[in-house]
């Protein structure tokens, strides 16, 4: 009976104490909220401006160019399978030269041209302009 008891009573920390690890993962939906205010900007719409960048590309990997960009707009052009996309950045630094240029704040109904010159994706060569024109925010109200 003693020994019936000392087993007992040294099974039951042993049972208390353990190593677990669980880990469960299942597929989920992102979450997606949605928030509805209306703004009206008061924008000053002045002359017509232009923003040129010139980007250079050795072997697929070295870039030489522009390192200033305006952030915040999608261009319309595909990015790569690294998320890079030298057309993409062309017209970035286009659109910040033309709005630095100016000191604007934005490109009222802005058009891009770009030219892409390749060979054998040893060299390649992408020149983009943007044209369009500058725009200072006033005042931004809630409606």
């Amino acid at each position: 009976m003693n020994f019936t008891k000392s087993a007992l009573l040294l099974c039951i920390p042993v049972l208390m104490v353990g190593c677990s690890t669980l880990n469960q993962s299942a597929p989920s939906n992102g979450m997606t909220s949605q928030l509805n205010v209306d703004f009206a900007a008061d924008i000053d719409v002045g002359n017509l401006t232009k923003g040129q960048s010139h980007t250079t590309i050795l072997f697929g990997i070295f870039t030489f160019g522009d390192s200033k960009f305006a952030d915040g707009v999608n261009y319309g052009t595909p990015k790569t399978t690294f998320g890079f996309s030298p057309a993409e950045d062309a017209k970035s630094a286009a659109a910040y030269n033309a709005l630095k240029k100016t000191g604007a704040d934005i490109l009222v109904a802005p058009r891009y041209t770009v030219e892409e010159f390749n060979f054998l994706n040893i060299f390649k060569t992408i020149d983009a302009e943007v044209t369009g024109y500058s725009g200072t925010i006033k005042s931004v109200k809630q409606k």
